[in-house]
């Protein structure tokens, strides 16, 4: 999440937490940035296709390590 700018990554501090929500909401384009961040990481690495992908390379590695 925090490498792709995914959203807010902090730590479980009510400071923390707090200054981090004000932040969110007052940064409404940010928001919108890091939720279309979001939509792209999951479907890139959590979509079928990627998840497909990611089964075939794992059966080739047992296949070629037989």
């Amino acid at each position: 999440i925090k490498s792709a700018n995914a959203g807010w990554v902090v730590p479980c501090e009510v400071e923390k937490l707090t200054e981090t929500l004000q932040t969110a909401i007052e940064a409404k384009q940010e928001r919108k940035q890091r939720g279309k961040n979001a939509r792209q990481l999951t479907q890139a690495k959590y979509s079928w296709s990627a998840i497909a992908r990611e089964m075939i390379t794992a059966y080739q590695k047992i296949i070629v390590n037989k």
